[in-house]
Formats: C-alpha cells, sequence, structure tokens
C-alpha cells in the first residue's frame, strides 16, 4: 500500500486469506508494478523470479575459497569483506568446535539476500543452516566438526548418492577398527 502496489492493505489482506498458497511467501525484496489488483500483486510475491537481490547458490562439495568467490561475484562484496566478516567467528555463529575453520561449515543451498547484505549476513546464514541441519539430525553438538569431516570425505569417496552409505559404513568399519582410512580424498589431503 505505500509504495502504491495496492489501493488497500485489506484488499491484500483478503487476497491472502483467499489464497491457500499466501504463507509461502519468501522473504526478501521483490520488484512488482504499482497499481495491481491486489491477487496479482500476491501472486507475483509468490513468484520467486520477481525476487530481486542476491541470488547465491552453493553446490554441494564447494569449499571455502570456491563460496567467497561465489559470494564476491554476486554481492560485489570484496574478499576482504568476507575474510573479515570470517575473522569474526562470534558473530557468524561460527561453533568453537570448528576452531575458526569455516571449512564444511557454510551450508550448499540457495540463498537469496537484500542488495545491501553484508558480509556478516550471509556467512551467518550459511553458518546457521549447517548448525541446523545438524540439530534437526540430532548429532551430538560434540561431534560436529567429526561428523563434517566424515560426510566430507564420503561425498568425494562416493561416485553417486546411492553409494554414499556404503562408503561411510566402510570408513566406519576402519575407524572402529582402529585402521587407517586409506581412502583418497583423506590421503591427498593428509598434512606432509
Amino acid at each position: 500500500y505505500d509504495a502504491g502496489v495496492v489501493a488497500t492493505t485489506s484488499a491484500f489482506v483478503n487476497a491472502t486469506y483467499a489464497n491457500p498458497n499466501s504463507g509461502k511467501i519468501q522473504p526478501g525484496t521483490y520488484s512488482l508494478y504499482k497499481e495491481l489488483p491486489a491477487a496479482t500483486a500476491l501472486d507475483m510475491l509468490l513468484d520467486l523470479n520477481n525476487l530481486s537481490g542476491n541470488r547465491i547458490q552453493i553446490n554441494p562439495g564447494q569449499n571455502v575459497t570456491q563460496i567467497t568467490q561465489t559470494i564476491k561475484a554476486i554481492t560485489g562484496l570484496t574478499e576482504e569483506d568476507i575474510t573479515g566478516a570470517m575473522a569474526d567467528t562470534a558473530a557468524t555463529g561460527l561453533p568453537a568446535e570448528a576452531n575458526g575453520s569455516y571449512e564444511g561449515w557454510l551450508a550448499d543451498g540457495d540463498y537469496r539476500f537484500a542488495p545491501d547484505v553484508t558480509a556478516t549476513e550471509v556467512v551467518t546464514e550459511m553458518v546457521s543452516r549447517t548448525v541446523k541441519r545438524l540439530t534437526d539430525l540430532e548429532v551430538d553438538p560434540g561431534k560436529w566438526e567429526e561428523t563434517l569431516n566424515l560426510a566430507s570425505i564420503v561425498e568425494k569417496e562416493a561416485g553417486r548418492a546411492d553409494e554414499m552409505p556404503l562408503v561411510a559404513s566402510v570408513i566406519y568399519h576402519h575407524l572402529g577398527a582402529g585402521q587407517r582410512l586409506e581412502v583418497d580424498s583423506a590421503v591427498h589431503s593428509a598434512p606432509g
């Protein structure tokens, strides 16, 4: 109403009650026309193509360097902005168990941020999603870092998603027997 998109707030409220999908509006900044029928304005808010701002897509398996480059390319933030934000682990919510390393803690997925997003907001949202996933899976908080490390190895070793349980089973068997993992991703990334 204030931006001149709809004629009255009551018309928009009525349109939301009439549309069972109205609760699916995603947060963000939308590009809309002025003087729209309330139902049309609502339909435009439900269409993610009208969501403006910064859309960041992080693919599974990307490392911190790759994610940083993606954030830079999409948002226009500088590497200094991003590394500066990462330096303040308290502000980004990075668990102490991570020892200051964001590797594995920046969740993959589709993100949408306002045009004026800060690096701290981006990093915080990515860490928050990882923490939520671990919490939802009821992983013991003391084992979050270990779980992320093992998940990373499984992801790199498995050729396909349906192979992941088998690879995880082999890894847990080796760890339980006190054997070395001897998997490519662990051997090639081990400190010299």
